[in-house]
């Protein structure tokens, strides 16, 4: 599957109302010409490796639930599907609360980047973002 998409993309946006404001988006994916039908594994493992050492980005074999990023500074990936009718089709979902990953730590990110910082500096440990205890 390649990094950069080339064929239709249909995305479909949801928000939670409530504090917080977590946003689901299903993404359809038609592969571009010639691209080899894929499964829910390859496409997982695909996404896995893309990500990997992205602190702010988790990447899960199941659907990520809004609930789940809320008050998160993350990004989650999940619930990959290829389809059986149209093999040339593949979805996933992705969640991002959208006052910290949408606003706020994008703005500390840009900052850090402007005034040449690390992006997750004053942010907490890349740990917590997804409400692990650090090591």
């Amino acid at each position: 599957i390649p990094c950069a998409v080339r064929a239709p993309l249909l995305l479909l946006g949801y928000a939670n109302r409530g504090p917080g404001l977590p946003v689901a988006v299903t993404c359809d994916i038609a592969l571009a010409n010639g691209e080899e039908p894929a499964d829910a594994g390859a496409l997982f493992r695909h996404y896995l490796e893309f990500y990997q050492g992205c602190p702010l980005v988790r990447v899960c074999e199941e659907i990520p639930e809004l609930a789940e990023i809320r008050g998160r500074h993350g990004v989650m990936i999940g619930g990959f599907a290829a389809s059986g009718s149209r093999p040339q089709h593949v979805s996933l979902v992705c969640v991002l609360d959208n006052l910290l990953k949408g606003a706020a730590t994008q703005v500390v990110q840009n900052m850090n980047l402007a005034f040449g910082l690390p992006p997750l500096a004053g942010l907490e440990p890349p740990a917590e973002f997804f409400g692990e205890k650090p090591a």
